[in-house]
């Protein structure tokens, strides 16, 4: 290649045109739109790459860039190669909403078998606040008494209809369940518990796996810190 000086007499240097693309946000209305790259340029007439990065925005995901700003122009994605570009280009973010994050009340079974059913769907958190769902699952050979923040009832208890609040995530939840009786390895049999065994005011007796029995008098209605069960 031979370079001819630009104050030869004979030959005059050729004027190189280049053109731009511009990144914009399309952000107007709402959180700004972060990590947008310098404008791309090239020579008039031949291809250009486009940046590669993705730009973010809160909320949003980024779908593409768009020679419209309401995406009926033609898009492109971060790295794609426009051929023959002959003018200045304007890009514009297209975005698609990803809604806030919702917490939810997540009710579990807690029920390996038999298995239970009629399980409350979702309880969405608002303001920190929810009702508990009044939903009751069902269980053959059980009675559901409640729901626990833990599997094995040593959580905080709280019963359908109840409402909770200070809730700043989601809360899962397990049912409780006290078996029916009439056999079966769930059954309590004789010094169940530790001899934790009682009677009460209904004449039927009962236990609780964790210590002691409830004293007031319902009818299988366990205490807040333990699991109870029915003796056999």
């Amino acid at each position: 290649m031979q370079i001819i000086p630009y104050n030869s007499a004979a030959i005059q240097p050729a004027q190189i045109t280049l053109v731009q693309a511009t990144y914009n946000g399309n952000d107007a209305g709402g959180p700004a739109a972060t990590g947008l790259s310098a404008d791309t340029w090239t020579v008039l007439g031949q291809p250009m790459v486009l940046a590669s990065t993705f730009p973010s925005r809160e909320g949003y995901r980024f779908v593409a860039w768009n020679t419209a700003a309401n995406g009926l122009g033609t898009s492109y994605q971060p790295g794609a190669t426009i051929p023959n570009v002959l003018n200045d280009i304007t890009l514009y973010a297209q975005w698609e909403g990803t809604g806030p994050v919702v917490n939810t009340i997540e009710y579990y079974n807690n029920a390996p078998y038999p298995p239970a059913y009629n399980m409350p769907a979702p309880t969405p958190v608002v303001g920190g606040s929810a009702v508990i769902s009044t939903q009751i699952p069902i269980r053959e050979g059980y009675v559901f008494v409640g729901w626990n923040t833990s599997p094995d009832g040593i959580g905080i208890t709280y019963q359908p209809g109840q409402s909770v609040t200070g809730l700043d995530a989601g809360l899962g939840l397990y049912a409780m369940w006290m078996a029916t009786g009439g056999g079966g390895g769930d059954c309590c049999q004789d010094n169940c518990c530790q001899n934790n065994c009682c009677q009460n005011s209904c004449g039927q007796n009962g236990c609780c796996s964790i210590g002691g029995c409830q004293s007031s008098g319902d009818c299988w209605r366990p205490r807040p810190e333990c699991w109870c069960r029915r003796c056999c």
